[in-house]
């Protein structure tokens, strides 16, 4: 059976940045003393104040330290510390000092962090650009691509637009299904990979795509997407479209995209508008559509 630990570390959820060099100052330090806590100089004048808020006294800032966490403790003096103390503490040093044990302050980090407010977020985030590795970037790990597609309409009893049918005196036009807005989606997703076009993947000349749903296609490039190493993070795509009217529709039409993808609808969003009768679209001889493709570098 191994020994118990001579020594325990307590530290804070809340504070993601925490390294070895900081747990390694702590040993050195509980080692002399048996129990030790990072701080770090107030760098602020602090004023002790009454019931009224009124101060009644200024502590000198050079003998004061915000105290931070790891917490490092001699393992049978921070197990007798949580036995005997029972009352209300702020932390397991204070337990410490009030079974008479002596607490070492050892230096603590700037980078440590205890993140409790939204602002603190902010800092965090700038905290984790600067420890990044040489050469990558959180704009290393995100590509963005683009993709349209335009058909025009020709009389047909069903709308194939977003992978989902709609009712409709009119259909796409199309080697496949002719559905636009999978196919925008589709080649945003294969730009933002550097996988070319839709054309070198699924050529209008092959027999093979002859009619074929749209949503294999989508899901053919959702896999060549994976096998570069990418994920996909965010799709925002515009349908254009003078009529039918398709407002009612684009809940469905998200669902449906979310379904194709694996992901989940608040990562998809559709919108739709006309050209306000204005060319081609907007005298309702065709349709559409625009996307672009956020894929994040998976890990």
């Amino acid at each position: 059976m191994e020994a118990p630990p001579a020594y325990i570390a307590i530290h804070d959820g809340p504070r993601p940045f925490i390294d070895e060099t900081l747990i390694d100052r702590g040993l050195v330090a509980a080692g002399e003393s048996g129990a030790a806590v990072p701080g770090i100089p107030v760098a602020d004048t602090i004023k002790v104040v009454d019931d009224y808020s009124q101060v009644v006294d200024t502590p000198i800032r050079d003998t004061l330290r915000a105290v931070q966490t790891p917490q490092i403790f001699e393992r049978e003096l921070i197990a007798r510390a949580h036995t005997e103390v029972s009352s209300d503490v702020t932390d397991d040093a204070m337990m410490v000092e009030m079974v008479g044990g002596k607490v070492a302050i050892f230096e603590g980090s700037t980078q440590n962090i205890k993140i409790t407010t939204p602002e603190d977020l902010i800092t965090a985030q700038q905290i984790l650009s600067k420890r990044q590795p040489s050469g990558t970037s959180n704009e290393d790990q995100l590509r963005w691509g683009t993709g349209f597609d335009g058909h025009a309409l020709k009389p047909g009893s069903v709308l194939r637009l977003g992978g989902i049918d709609i009712d409709f005196d009119h259909s796409l036009e199309g080697h496949s299904d002719g559905d636009v807005l999978l196919h925008a989606i589709s080649s945003a997703l294969l730009g933002a990979a550097k996988l070319g076009d839709l054309g070198t993947h699924f050529p209008s000349t092959s027999p093979e795509w002859s009619g074929i749903d749209s949503a294999v296609i989508l899901e053919s490039c959702l896999g060549m997407v994976r096998d570069s190493g990418w994920g996909v993070d965010y799709v925002d795509a515009t349908i254009v479209a003078q009529r039918p009217r398709l407002g009612i529709y684009l809940e469905r039409m998200v669902r449906r995209i979310a379904q194709i993808l694996s992901t989940d609808t608040e990562r998809i969003n559709i919108k739709v508008t006309s050209t306000d009768h204005v060319g081609a679209i907007g005298q309702g001889k065709g349709i559409a559509a625009q996307a672009i493709a956020t894929l994040r570098l998976l890990s």
